[in-house]
């Protein structure tokens, strides 16, 4: 797995090295081209940071218009939503065109007529025959 390393912590050592090479130029006279390269880099680093800054400050504006324009949005197209309906009616095949659901009734399951009912068949006992 990668060593994850912080901009702002490679940035700081940058600085402390240019600092550190610049205080003893006198031993290291060949890394003088190295040692502008290193500063140049930091600097285009460090434009480079602040524009990042700048776009998240813009993203997150960007953002807030974004939310306001789909409030606004949804309003107005729940206000036409209800203006179709109001016009074709809520049953109307019409809707499906504006992606809108026509009301439909459930179907009503086939009725099957009811059972007969028999009398109950009750058998007779012998007391009831003597009478």
């Amino acid at each position: 797995m990668p060593r994850l390393v912080k901009y702002a912590a490679v940035l700081a050592e940058w600085e402390r090295m240019l600092s550190a090479l610049e205080q003893n130029s006198g031993d290291f006279p060949d890394a003088t081209n190295n040692r502008e390269k290193l500063q140049g880099l930091l600097d285009f680093a460090k434009t480079i940071v602040v524009q990042q800054s700048q776009h998240i400050a813009s993203k997150q504006e960007s953002s807030r218009h974004l939310q306001a324009a789909i409030g606004n949005g949804r309003k107005v197209a729940t206000v036409l939503r209800f203006m179709v309906k109001e016009r074709y009616g809520n049953r109307s095949e019409k809707l499906a065109e504006f992606n809108l659901q026509p009301f439909r009734s459930r179907t009503q399951p086939p009725q099957l007529p009811p059972p007969e009912t028999t009398a109950p068949v009750v058998p007779s006992t012998a007391a009831e025959e003597v009478q």
